[in-house]
């Protein structure tokens, strides 16, 4: 294979691989040859050179590298000289780490002289307050250094390398920013349902997944709600259709819609909710969020963690029992008799509640305690704050 062919074969990996369409080792093991090393990697550190941000590696011993290297080794002369050289500029190493400073430090014996470590290669891509990233390619002792056709192909990679970084660091951030956003969904505490532009579900929270597993007139088939309640599943698909802009396969102007649910347990009714999500401009195919279902359970009790009313609001223990039963829509007697005191002790605890939460009724209670704690998994509900 001629060398522009060559090329093109190791830029169309590196982007690929950047992009998670290949992954890495197929771009490292074609940069082996062309570099001339045996071993690579790509690496993304804080700047303060205490964590590991990103690596990809290539023949570093299967991850074992990368273990003592987060673990101890992230400030090693490499690194330190690393930050210290010109940006997009490949260089070799033994230029700036002298025999004497490597060796003299642990991460020679640990990880160099092992992994047969000795000559390196490579370019600091980013460096600034919070991150520092650099392309490194090894080569063995007995190998000898790189030579200056061998530094020359590695200057040629430097931008393309930097691109595909900033792909993948761009890629990490927005995968981090989506798990934290679907784990705010599933904190909540009602359930949700994403539908795309045919109505199927492509998310919901576990409050959903909760509901559902009820059974009670309300569950989700090859991909589809379904509503035991014929008038009303009627009236849930109108909305998701006015939600997604379609209706009977014609558009028509978005909006939504709420139903009251009927349900078979003759409990309280469901309430749903019908919203279009914002069209963002974002392609996303199929599959595109388009509508979202809210769906309250008005008999479902929810209540208040006491300790967290213990905390905000000054109350005793058991003033906090009392006022979680009550705000959950509990009677102060059936409230009295679960926590086993007398009718006559509950409205004293309760007078004491009112004082503290400057509120003079139960009904008023309920809604500065719903206003003020929302209900939310995974909150801390026990030892200090």
């Amino acid at each position: 294979m001629d060398l522009d062919s060559v090329v093109s074969s190791l830029l169309g990996s590196l982007y690929a691989a950047s992009t998670g369409a290949k992954p890495w080792a197929a771009f490292m093991k074609g940069t082996e040859s062309f570099l001339g090393c045996h071993a690579m990697a790509l690496t993304a550190i804080t700047a303060d050179r205490r964590d590991v941000l990103l690596m990809e590696e290539h023949n570093l011993g299967e991850g074992r590298f990368l273990d003592l290297y987060a673990e101890k080794y992230v400030d090693n002369p490499w690194t330190r000289a690393g930050q210290r050289l010109p940006l997009d500029s490949a260089t070799l190493m033994s230029r700036h780490v002298s025999p004497r400073e490597m060796h003299a430090h642990p991460f020679h014996e640990a990880c160099a002289i092992p992994l047969d470590l000795h000559w390196v290669m490579g370019s600091s891509l980013l460096l600034d307050d919070k991150a520092y990233a650099f392309f490194s390619a090894y080569r063995g002792q007995k190998a000898g250094d790189f030579t200056a056709g061998q530094l020359e192909r590695c200057q040629f990679l430097v931008p393309h390398l930097k691109n595909a970084l900033a792909i993948r660091l761009k890629l990490a951030d927005l995968d981090a920013r989506l798990a934290s956003a679907l784990e705010v969904l599933h904190r909540l505490d009602v359930a949700l349902l994403i539908l795309d532009r045919g109505g199927r579900v492509i998310f919901r929270n576990r409050a959903a997944e909760r509901l559902l597993q009820g059974g009670d007139g309300l569950w989700v088939r090859k991909g589809f709600l379904e509503i035991s309640d014929r008038i009303a599943s009627r009236q849930v698909n109108l909305a998701i259709g006015r939600a997604t802009g379609r209706l009977d396969g014609a558009p028509v102007a978005r909006g939504g819609g709420c139903v009251v649910v009927p349900r078979p347990s003759c409990r309280r009714d469901y309430v749903v909710m019908v919203s279009p999500l914002l069209d963002h401009g974002v392609m996303c195919g199929a599959n595109r969020p388009e509508a979202l279902l809210m769906i309250s359970d008005p008999g479902r009790p929810r209540l208040p963690p006491a300790v967290l009313m213990q905390r905000i609001f000054g109350l005793s223990p058991r003033e906090a029992e009392l006022a979680s039963l009550l705000a959950s829509g509990t009677s102060l007697e059936d409230a009295a008799d679960r926590l086993e005191m007398t009718t006559g002790t509950a409205r004293s605890y309760l007078k004491a509640v009112f004082w503290k939460t400057e509120t003079h009724r139960q009904a008023e209670l309920a809604v500065i305690l719903g206003n003020t704690i929302p209900i939310i998994d995974g909150v801390e509900t026990d030892g200090e704050a």
